[in-house]
């Protein structure tokens, strides 16, 4: 069905701001072909305009859209991964921005073998959010399945700039780019690309780390594949790295981590994996500190427990963060995570100490700047505060939440300095786009009734 005409009318009304009438015309487009990869980013693309013109408060969207998660839970547990989709959808309709639940509603498309739809949701998702790696990642995963090698490098390569540690972007990327050469040479030689690769058996192996398992049971066989591996070869680091990853998306962290503390024993310098270890560690102290959460309102015993797992799991955060910053020092995206910890324990000259090192890194600027900001605001440097947030709001698109949250501490630092005009504007610009925000109104009530404008 040639759908041509009928995104134009939508793409117009969106143009003219219409955004009811044009989202409502993607409905239908999408009701009659689920699959189409041009109604469905022109869809996504429109939620976003509108949330942009008129947003839903985030607590709003939350009480609304909550049933239609709970909804999509159950669809899922059918197995009923078109309905899925459609209920995380009517959830997004109210908050677009979402990150997990837009990735969420990308799995949930594949899953109905949709993917040309799923790949319109990760484009969307990393157009309104430049810095969602697995929104890139995934986009990239979707285009090299679909051969479109270049589309997929692309991806594949603003993954790396926001992750560059990456270990399955990283051979992605290296495959694609080795495929890519075979095409251009099977072209010019008249030769398909799949001719040239003469070892079939990496071929397989290759198609095999591209392909998305999408089932328990295709991931529950995928390990049985490879324990029978590691029964002939115990040592196999990279099979034992596969092993952890599927036991990891089976939500099992304690068998994910037992295989990378494996791999560890025969590569006790792999930087990769000692990050993961970190990951899975903390990952593990987290589902401790949330069984304990689930019984201290009841139990008080419960609750001093969860006190001291909350601290210990902080405390192990800072010392492998630290260890893992100190043996790679160039690595500022580790600087950033360290400086922020340090922040959260109140360590306030180590955090400036690490933030003002990851500064320097363009990735990290506007994070960084951010963190320095709250760090000198609780040391009671307000003009030094007020210094670095200023620099890190010249880097954040107006409608993130982040760009409120700024404008909300640079108005409480004017307050406490005494410059109440600049802190009735910060407040009314935070005004302008989400009046619900915090106590920003009464706020701008109260600056505007003590005449500080």
């Amino acid at each position: 069905m040639d759908l041509t005409k009928h995104l134009e009318k939508a793409e117009d009304a969106i143009r003219r701001k219409n955004f009811d009438y044009g989202i409502d015309l993607y409905r239908q487009l999408l009701s009659v072909s689920p699959g189409d990869y041009g109604a469905r980013l022109g869809f996504h693309r429109a939620l976003v305009r509108r949330h942009e013109a008129k947003p839903t408060p985030t607590w709003q969207a939350k009480i609304q859209g909550g049933p239609q998660l709970a909804l999509a839970k159950t669809y899922r547990a059918a197995k009923n991964f078109q309905k899925e989709a459609e209920a995380i959808e009517a959830y997004l309709a109210l908050d677009p921005l979402n990150e997990n639940s837009k990735l969420a509603l990308g799995e949930s498309l594949e899953r109905a073998n949709l993917p040309d739809a799923a790949l319109a949701v990760y484009e969307s998702l990393a157009e309104s959010n430049a810095g969602s790696f697995e929104a890139w990642k995934r986009a990239g995963m979707l285009l090299a399945r679909k051969r479109e090698i270049q589309r997929a490098l692309d991806c594949y390569t603003k993954a790396l700039d926001l992750n560059p540690r990456d270990q399955e972007a990283i051979k992605a990327r290296k495959n694609l780019a080795a495929e890519g050469a075979l095409q251009r040479s099977g072209l010019e030689t008249g030769v398909h690309s799949r001719d040239l690769m003469k070892d079939k058996e990496a071929a397989a192996q290759l198609e095999r780390g591209q392909r998305l398992l999408h089932t328990a049971e295709e991931i529950d066989a995928e390990i049985d594949r490879l324990m029978g591996e590691m029964a002939t070869n115990p040592g196999d680091v990279k099979v034992l790295g596969e092993l952890s990853k599927l036991h990891e998306r089976k939500n099992d962290a304690e068998a994910a981590l037992d295989c990378v503390e494996r791999a560890l024993e025969y590569a006790p310098n792999d930087f990769d994996l000692k990050t993961r270890r970190a990951t899975l560690r903390a990952r593990v102290l987290d589902r401790e500190i949330e069984r304990l959460r689930g019984r201290a309102a009841t139990d008080p015993a419960a609750a001093q427990a969860l006190a001291k797992a909350e601290q210990e799991k902080l405390a192990f955060e800072v010392e492998e963060t630290r260890k893992l910053a100190t043996e790679h020092p160039t690595d500022m995206a580790l600087r950033y995570k360290l400086g922020r910890l340090l922040l959260k324990v109140g360590d306030l000259d180590g955090a400036v100490g690490e933030l003002q090192k990851a500064v320097t890194d363009p990735r990290m600027r506007t994070d960084a700047l951010v963190g320095l900001g709250q760090a000198f605001f609780k040391k009671g440097l307000f003009d030094l505060a007020r210094k670095q947030l200023e620099k890190a709001i010249e880097g954040l698109p107006a409608q993130s939440p982040r760009y409120k949250e700024v404008l909300y501490n640079l108005g409480v630092i004017s307050e406490k300095t005494g410059a109440t005009s600049d802190a009735l504007n910060f407040y009314l610009r935070i005004y302008e786009v989400d009046i619900a925000y915090r106590d920003v109104g009464d706020k701008v009530a109260r600056l505007q009734k003590g005449g500080g404008a």
